[in-house]
C-alpha cells in the first residue's frame, strides 16, 4: 500500500492517527445478516397496515393554520423551481 500521509489518516478516538490503514479492512462490517431483524419488522408493520387507511393527525393544519397540501399539489405549485441542467 502507498503510504498515506498522517494528515489524511483517520484519527483514532484517542486523537492519534492509525498507523496502518490495512488494519482498517479488519474493522467488523454490516453484513445483511445484521440487518435481517430490522428487514423482518419493517415488512411485518407494512404488511399490518396494508388496506388499512393512512394514521392522520392534524398536526400540520395545528402548526401552519392552514390544511395540509397532497404532494401533488406540492410539486405542481413549486415545478417551476426546478432547474433544468444543459440539455
Amino acid at each position: 500500500m502507498t503510504a498515506i500521509p498522517d494528515r489524511m489518516r483517520p484519527p483514532r478516538p484517542e486523537g492519534r492517527h492509525a498507523e496502518d490503514l490495512d488494519k482498517l479492512a479488519e474493522a467488523p462490517r454490516h453484513s445483511s445478516e445484521a440487518a435481517r431483524p430490522a428487514v423482518d419488522m419493517l415488512l411485518a408493520a407494512w404488511s399490518a397496515a396494508t388496506g388499512r387507511p393512512a394514521y392522520v393527525t392534524s398536526t400540520v393544519s395545528d402548526l401552519l393554520g392552514r390544511p395540509a397540501r397532497t404532494f401533488r399539489q406540492w410539486a405542481t405549485d413549486h415545478a417551476t423551481s426546478v432547474h433544468r441542467g444543459p440539455s
